[in-house]
């Protein structure tokens, strides 16, 4: 005669835990095996007239570039890769802006969007990303770009910039607005040519090395956890400098003084602070 198991605690987390997660991995693998088999792709091109002073390029995955374009018109060519369930793309036209939306609709397997975007040179461009790198150049107005993960890279760029990564690095040349303020949880900041005049980087992990062309009026660094690096231009004018090393060395090599307008004020609670022309 066979004797029944003795349902124990171990058994019974078996049967009603353990074994309804295990299918449903085997079930979660199986979607993902096929999604990958069934991947799909389609062209993309846009051509929406601007009539507002706003531009919104949003993407779930994938990478944009974006520069200046004729006319008050945004045009946008790509290629919008998927798995099983067709992505989708919207546009929107309001009286406060365009928008275009790039969306994954299946939660695994393949789901991109590569893109080429001309808009208006002057209009407020907004480009937000979950997972993909950005790179924006030659805009005269207002930019604002976001990345949950990829890298950033903005380029002659002559209006107010606000660059926000969760996780990458952002680098950047010849940027030339009123105000520039970056933020990054995760990766480098590496700014040459810089000639705003009021500048503001927040890094959680990473350097950060910002080099200018002229005389900032204002120059704002926090670092948790890496070395920051500010290059002036040569010349005499003195700077009006708070640099506070939490844990690391501190050297100033530019001209001095408590009375100077030029305000430079750099944190860095872990890594070494550097200061020159």
């Amino acid at each position: 005669m066979n004797t029944p198991l003795r349902m124990t605690a171990g058994r019974r987390w078996t049967l009603g835990i353990g074994a309804p997660l295990a299918l449903a991995l085997i079930g979660w693998s199986a979607v993902t095996e096929i999604a990958w088999a069934g991947q799909g792709s389609y062209p993309v091109s846009l051509t929406i007239p601007v009539r507002a002073n706003s531009a919104t390029v949003a993407v779930d995955s994938g990478d944009v570039r974006v520069g200046p374009g004729a006319g008050n018109v945004l045009r946008l060519i790509g290629t919008a890769h998927y798995s099983i369930v067709r992505s989708r793309v919207t546009q929107t036209s309001r009286a406060s802006g365009v928008t275009v939306r790039s969306e994954c609709r299946f939660p695994t397997g393949v789901c991109n969007f590569d893109y080429q975007v001309a808009m208006p040179a002057d209009v407020h461009a907004v480009l937000t990303n979950a997972s993909g790198d950005e790179t924006v150049q030659g805009l005269s107005g207002p930019v604002d770009v976001s990345a949950d993960s990829g890298n950033i890279h903005a380029n002659a760029l002559a209006g107010r910039l606000t660059l926000t990564d969760h996780s990458g690095d952002i680098t950047g040349s010849a940027l030339s607005g009123s105000q520039v303020v970056i933020k990054n949880d995760s990766g480098n900041i590496v700014i040459s040519g810089l000639s705003s005049r009021d500048v503001s980087a927040t890094d959680d992990s990473g350097d950060v090395t910002l080099t200018f062309t002229k005389v900032p009026s204002s120059v704002r660094v926090l670092n948790d956890s890496g070395n920051v690096t500010i290059v002036l231009p040569p010349g005499t004018t003195s700077y009006n400098v708070s640099a506070n090393a939490e844990s690391g060395s501190r050297t100033v090599r530019v001209p001095t003084s408590s009375l100077s307008p030029h305000v430079i004020t750099v944190t860095a609670r872990s890594g070494d602070i550097s200061i020159r022309q």
